[in-house]
Formats: C-alpha cells, structure tokens, sequence
C-alpha cells in the first residue's frame, strides 16, 4: 500500500502480523497544506458562486429602490418645469416676461426631460441581467473553482490510506514521522 502523493506520516495504525478489515485505517500522511488548499478552494468557489448569482440576477434591491426614488423627483420636476414654461409662454404672449425668461424656463423643461429619460434607460439597465458573455464567464469561472474544490478533497482525501480489502499486514516499511515517497509501499 502506497501513498498517491509524498508526505511525511503523521500516524501509522498497524502492526506487522496485524489482520485489518476491509476499510481499517492503516496509516494517514500530514494534511495541513492539503487542508489550507481546500479552505482556499472552498473560498474562491464561493466568491466565484456569488459573482455569477450577482450577475444573474441584475442589480440589488437597495440600488434599485434608489433609482426609482431619484426617477420620482426627476418626473416630478419635468412636470414642474412643463407647467412653468406654459405659464411663462402665456405670460410672454401678455408682455409681461422677457424672451429671456422664456428661455431659461424652455432649457428647464428640456434638461428636466433629459434627466427624466437617463432615468428611466438607468433604471432599465440595473433591472437587466449580465451580458450573455458576461453570464458565461462568470458561469465557467464557477465550474474551475468547483473543479479546483474538488480536486483539493480528492487532495486531502488521499492523505489518509485505508485498507481496500480484509488483509494480514506483512510488512511495514516506514514508520511515524517519515516521508514516504508516491508511488513507495509504506505496508504489504
């Protein structure tokens, strides 16, 4: 029995002579840097997970709400600045405000209008999800992150050796503490 990779033996469960059941731990190798890798793994597959929902899913509430707040205001000044122009142009018509004024109060109502229409395209933007390629990106990201994950168990898993059939042990090769090498029988 052989390790799948190097590592030093942190215990050595079995003796020469000893019978093991099939599935008896017979010896596991030091994890620490498989442990931290899956950690690191773990992290990177939920921060990939996250950024894909996120995309998914277009904008959060909060910044959605914040729009529709500022897109009532701008339509409520349009308005304002529709019926203040009206009221200027019939006054203009009396002779009693110059064209001056009159176009000060038209640049209102137009810049109030623009305003009200940015609105309204930002607000249908932050509804929208990600781009295709922006979605497919962020999916693909997740599934090498989930890869990576897996391979980090499959990693740490490999760290502990167990006996795949009932057996005698007949020789150990290697005690606590030393390196076995991949590939090198610690047990026959």
């Amino acid at each position: 029995i052989a390790p799948a990779s190097p590592g030093r033996i942190e215990t050595l469960s079995v003796k020469e002579g000893q019978e093991v059941q099939k599935g008896t731990l017979l010896f596991s190798l030091e994890a620490g840097r498989e442990e931290a890798a899956l950690r690191a793994a773990k992290a990177r597959e939920e921060v990939a997970r996250a950024t894909w929902l996120n995309m998914e899913t277009g904008s959060r509430d909060a910044e959605i709400a914040v729009i529709r707040a500022s897109l009532a205001k701008a339509e409520a000044d349009s308005e304002l600045a529709l019926v203040t122009f009206a009221r200027t142009e019939k006054l203009k018509n009396q002779g009693l405000v110059s064209n001056a004024q009159l176009d000060a109060d038209k640049a209102r109502m137009q810049s109030a209008k623009a305003q009200l229409a940015r609105l309204e395209a930002h607000l249908e933007v932050a509804e929208l999800p990600a781009r295709d390629a922006q979605l497919v990106a962020a999916k693909a990201s997740l599934a090498a992150a989930s890869a990576d994950a897996d391979r980090a168990r499959t990693a740490l898993a490999n760290r502990t050796i167990i006996a795949p059939v009932s057996a005698r042990v007949e020789r150990v090769y290697f005690w606590a503490g030393e390196v076995a090498a991949t590939g090198r029988p610690v047990i026959a």
